[in-house]
This record gives structure tokens, C-alpha cells and sequence, in this order.
């Protein structure tokens, strides 16, 4: 199988989306001659009325028709509005054309939690890393470890009982469980064939039966890192549609980009090994 080790899915998808894909609106926009009560519950009450948790949104107030700053609902504690917002810091302006990927850079080395979003001039919504859990930045994520856990499997079927070996009985039974619900043929004596039972192992076996080969981590050293123990808990998080409004498995969000260049990198190196071998 000829694989061009430039290529891959996550990078075909992840330049379609920008932040004007992922970010929020503001919940509103109030002046700086407000009171601080009428905004409290004008806010409230678009909250009840859209159904989104008030705690999550921002408002901007503008001072003669002119942004000023920006306000979260957990800051509105002071009679005048201009002394609850946060100024306009030119560190934290995003504008909604930028690329996603290099969003994400940003923000993960920003001290700044929030950014606002400019459509050329205009401010038109904020940006928070939990905003990347949602739906398309996750599909992007999901085709990221696809890709991988396909280049992992085009070296595992080259020699596959071979890798077989590197599982324990406990995790080959697991995988022969599947191969029985797949209904997979068995061979003359029963048994299965292992080219297709290296398929149904789960994503960890895999990692597992390839970090056990010298000469596969002596070209793809990216297997030794302590993000292989995230992979199937975040492959599992974005492949199913009923976790789409849950957060990613990671401790700190900060940490997805990282993640992410940690996996772009051992995609690299599996194709790498695969043309060297095959």
C-alpha cells in the first residue's frame, strides 16, 4: 500500500475550519450608561430564553457606540458597568478568518482565557478552549487518530503474528471475541486468521504490540510518550455522537495542542517506518 506520509485526513479537514466555525456569539451588547441590575436581567433573561448557561457567555459594552470592553456574568459585582469589564487587550483579538490550528496555538500560550473575535472590524463573538469540543474541531481530532490507528494496522498486518506475540492472553482473547462477533472465517483448524485478528484489537493493543517492537520505536520514538495513555480515551470521546456536547478527556485544555503536535508528528514517523520496510 503506497501511503504519502504528507498527507493525511486531519490536515485535509483541519484548513477548512476557522474560528468563525467554533466560536460564540455574545449574549448581548449593553452600553456603559447601564445599570448594572438592568443588565443582570436583561442577561438572565436571554439566557432563559436562548436555554444556554449564563455563566458561559460574555456581553460587550460599548461607550458611544464604541467597544470598550468586555464583561462576564461572574463579574457584574459593582454599580457602574465600567468598573466590572475588562479592557480591550490587543493580545486577546482573534480575528473569525483565523485558521483553527493556529487559534488553538495562540491561546494555549496566552495567559488570557478569553479572546474576541473581530470580523474585519466588527466584534462578533468570543473564543474559550472549551470552545474546541465542539463538533467540528472533534471530527478533525477523530480524523487525526483514524489515520494513526490505520498506519499502526498497516504495520501489524505486515507481520502480524509476530506482533500478535506482544499481547498478553487477556487482551488476544478480547480481540478474539470481536473477530467471533465479526464473524470473521476461521481457518482449517479453527483458528483464526491473524492478518484479520490484528483488525480487532482494540487501539491500546495496538500502541501496545508495536511499543514491544525495537525496531518500530527506533524510528517512531513519538510511541514512548505518555500521550499514548490519552489516545484511546480522547478516540473514544470524538467518535461517538452522544459525547459531542461533552469536554475531551484531557485535565487541562492547554494540553490538546501539544497533543495534537505530539500526533501529527508520530503520523509522520509511522508512514516514515512504512516506507522504509514496505
Amino acid at each position: 500500500m503506497n501511503i504519502n506520509p504528507n498527507f493525511s485526513t486531519f490536515n485535509a479537514l483541519i484548513n477548512l475550519i476557522t474560528v468563525r466555525d467554533i466560536c460564540e456569539p455574545f449574549i448581548d451588547s449593553y452600553s456603559s450608561d447601564q445599570k448594572v441590575e438592568e443588565i443582570w436581567e436583561s442577561w438572565t433573561e436571554s439566557c432563559l430564553f436562548k436555554q444556554v448557561d449564563p455563566m458561559e457567555q460574555i456581553a460587550v459594552i460599548k461607550k458611544d457606540s464604541k467597544v470598550v470592553g468586555w464583561v462576564g456574568f461572574d463579574m457584574l459585582h459593582y454599580t457602574d458597568i465600567m468598573d466590572c469589564i475588562d479592557q480591550i487587550n490587543g493580545d486577546s483579538l482573534l480575528s473569525s478568518n483565523t485558521p483553527i490550528l493556529k487559534a488553538l496555538q495562540t491561546m494555549t500560550f496566552q495567559k488570557e482565557s478569553i479572546f474576541l473575535v473581530l470580523n474585519e472590524s466588527t466584534f462578533v463573538g468570543f473564543l474559550h478552549l472549551d470552545h474546541f469540543n465542539k463538533l467540528p474541531f472533534r471530527i478533525c481530532l477523530f480524523s487525526l487518530l483514524i489515520d494513526i490507528e490505520r498506519l499502526i494496522l498497516e504495520i501489524l498486518k505486515s507481520s502480524p503474528t509476530k506482533y500478535l506475540s506482544n499481547l498478553t492472553e487477556n487482551r488476544l482473547n478480547k480481540a478474539k471475541e470481536v473477530y467471533r462477533n465479526k464473524k470473521f472465517n476461521y481457518d482449517e483448524n479453527g483458528l483464526e486468521y491473524d492478518a484479520q485478528l490484528v483488525e480487532c484489537t482494540f487501539i491500546v493493543d495496538k500502541f501496545t504490540m508495536l511499543k514491544k517492537s525495537k525496531d518500530v520505536i527506533a524510528v517512531c520514538p513519538n510511541l514512548s510518550n505518555d500521550f499514548i495513555s490519552k489516545v484511546d480515551r480522547i478516540r473514544n470521546a470524538t467518535a461517538h455522537p452522544s459525547a459531542n456536547d461533552e469536554k475531551l478527556p484531557l485535565k487541562n485544555m492547554k494540553d490538546l495542542f501539544p497533543f495534537i503536535l505530539w500526533a501529527e508528528e508520530l503520523h509522520k514517523q509511522l508512514s516514515e517506518y512504512i516506507f522504509a520496510n514496505h
